[in-house]
């Protein structure tokens, strides 16, 4: 709905006075009372803050519409008339005596007429009861209903408005509004009717909004989310059950989270079992490896000090094949290949072998005279490479101890 601009320029009287006769006939008939009494007042409410109702539909006179009509009459800078029956807007023109003058006023938000003067002939009018009604006549937006400007007012005995309170009591005895009046008991009946369907309405309106949230919730978006979006995470879980029937085989929803949960148990086993086998095959690694170690040991092809620079050294080589902390398959297989490919480097005799050999001269044990086979080698060539290492000063096995 567009309103009034309160910032805006405003439009201009000539461009006002060209929309004005579709405006004003629009308006021509009355639609509200003046207010009761005795005598004619000299002020009462002409339009009320907000939308006002009548037969030739809902205006609205807000903070804007206040704005617009008092700076447009203060431009004008005259009092604002009451007529007959809207004469004086009659086209073409009439002879239309005013019936009085009066100043808008704006409190409260609502427009009031003030300062009225009545000439003699209305005011004989009023008193006589021969005029008790008043409409008012102005320009508004089309578009939004909102008043722009304020014509003037006429006296009237035809209303728009159903049950409007007059502007003179009908008599100094009796209050118009305390009677009995058919219209009234409808209109409180009718009231009475439509406070009910609203009070329905409320209800009917809570319990879709806790609905809403409801779905919302159970589908995991926030509340307040678009029907599209909700539309398209139904979709989504419903594709999710059907895909994890067909997985499972099963005909429902619980059978389908039983066998989920009997995979997911399944698989925790496996994963333990994995686990001892890996330390299984771990321990059995590092059973190969001590092994391996102690067979060279034995065979003089390793030294017997664990702390020795070449097993340490020999140790760390086959560990990293691990990453340096751990045994692994290939480690275990390099070492023994290592060592069987290695000649011994300490003397190893058997139980009751005696070096069979002069005093200084070089022998072989049986150790190093089966490993010279089976490495094609004479038994001389081996003399050879024991007697260099002992000029050297290396430790062989004829005195090594």
């Amino acid at each position: 709905m567009r309103l009034w601009p309160r910032k805006r320029e405003k439009e201009t009287v000539a461009a006002l006075d060209a929309r004005r006769t579709a405006l004003v006939a629009l308006v021509a008939a009355p639609a509200y009372a003046l207010p009761e009494g005795e005598a004619p007042p000299t002020e009462f409410k002409m339009l009320s803050a907000g939308v006002n109702h009548t037969e030739k539909g809902d205006f609205v006179f807000d903070a804007d519409a206040a704005e617009a009509c008092m700076s447009f009459w203060g431009g004008k800078g005259v009092e604002l008339s009451f007529d007959y029956e809207h004469q004086s807007l009659q086209d073409p023109p009439i002879e239309a005596p005013a019936a009085g003058w009066w100043t808008p006023e704006v409190r409260d938000g609502a427009l009031y007429a003030t300062n009225i003067r009545w000439t003699a002939r209305a005011a004989k009018y009023l008193s006589a009861k021969e005029y008790r009604y008043f409409s008012p006549a102005f320009n508004f937006d089309k578009e939004t209903g909102q008043v722009l400007r304020i014509i003037n007012c006429a006296l009237t005995n035809n209303p728009a408005m159903d049950n409007i309170a007059p502007l003179v009591r009908a008599s100094a005895n009796t209050k118009e509004n305390d009677m009995p009046c058919e219209s009234c008991t409808s209109l409180t009946a009718k009231l009475t009717a439509a406070q009910d369907e609203l009070t329905a309405l409320k209800a009917k309106l809570s319990a879709m909004d806790d609905t809403d949230k409801a779905e919302c919730t159970a589908v995991g978006l926030s509340v307040g989310a678009r029907p599209t979006e909700r539309l398209v995470a139904v979709q989504t879980m419903a594709k999710l059950r059907a895909d994890l029937r067909s997985l499972t085989g099963a005909d429902t929803d619980a059978g389908a989270i039983g066998a989920i949960t009997a995979w997911k148990t399944e698989a925790a086993q496996v994963a333990t079992l994995k686990a001892e086998a890996a330390k299984s095959a771990e321990v059995t690694l590092k059973a190969e490896l001590d092994a391996a170690i102690a067979d060279g040991v034995k065979t003089g092809k390793l030294m017997k000090a664990d702390n020795h620079p070449s097993r340490v050294s020999l140790l760390k080589a086959a560990m990293g094949f691990g990453g340096g902390e751990k045994v692994t398959r290939e480690g275990v297989d390099w070492l023994k290949a290592h060592i069987a490919a290695s000649s011994p480097v300490v003397k190893v005799e058997s139980e009751g072998e005696k070096p069979d050999g002069k005093d200084g001269e070089v022998t072989l044990t049986a150790v190093e005279a089966q490993g010279l086979t089976r490495m094609g080698l004479s038994a001389e060539t081996g003399k050879k490479a024991k007697a260099h290492l002992k000029s050297m000063g290396v430790p062989v096995p004829s005195d090594a101890g």
